[in-house]
């Protein structure tokens, strides 16, 4: 079995200990997983998010400049080729920058500003920022405004995502905007810890309020 026939495959399984190993004897199997990042909707999108993110956590301690030039890749990505591209870069980044704060935090903003200018990464960002905003807050805070105005989107997803992530990071001016939101029984869609969830924006408010209130 060739690198990538084994690649996505061990991604498409979900067998994250092994592809470790893999990366650890060959480092060119990570660019087959790109490829898995460019249909939004699809199951192993968010399996190749998973194992980046699973990735990092074992082997970036000692290859930290390796994953950096990952989530350089795409940034840039984001940055020269909009919609052209991985549109599931933020949440890659998001998922490495999650289980490696200390190491790739300082990233985060970079990735926040891009996709600020293209509205194609906007709810990839949201997603990606509910996910580590509770681990570097001080650098989400840095576009609280921004973040907080998503709040206000007609887009329900959207909504939801923001939600999530203004809750988890500690954005606590978004309180008053939660709480008029607080009886919106309409359902999204959210990708959390390895499931699709179906839940109503008034719960993902709930959760976001007593967090912040805490």
């Amino acid at each position: 079995m060739n690198l990538k026939t084994r690649t996505i495959q061990l991604i498409s399984q979900r067998k994250f200990a092994e592809l470790v190993d893999l990366v650890d004897q060959d480092k060119r199997a990570v660019k087959y997983i790109y490829s898995l990042l460019y249909d939004p909707e699809s199951t192993d999108k968010w399996n190749a998010v998973d194992a980046l993110g699973y990735l990092a956590r074992k082997l970036a301690e000692k290859d930290k400049e390796f994953f950096r030039n990952i989530i350089r890749r795409f940034l840039w990505m984001m940055n020269e080729e909009g919609g052209n591209s991985s549109w599931s870069a933020p949440e890659a980044i998001g998922e490495i920058i999650y289980n490696q704060p200390e190491l790739f935090g300082d990233l985060a903003p970079m990735m926040i500003a891009a996709a600020l200018d293209e509205a194609i990464f906007q709810k990839g960002m949201l997603w990606a920022v509910g996910r580590f905003g509770e681990k570097i807050p001080d650098e989400v805070q840095k576009f609280e405004e921004e973040i907080i105005d998503f709040l206000h989107s007609e887009d329900l997803e959207i909504k939801g995502l923001a939600i999530r992530a203004v809750g988890n990071s500690g954005l606590k001016k978004a309180i008053p905007i939660l709480q008029a939101m607080s009886k919106n029984d309409k359902f999204i869609e959210i990708y959390i810890n390895g499931t699709k969830h179906k839940i109503t924006i008034k719960t993902l408010v709930t959760e976001a309020v007593s967090k912040l209130e805490s």
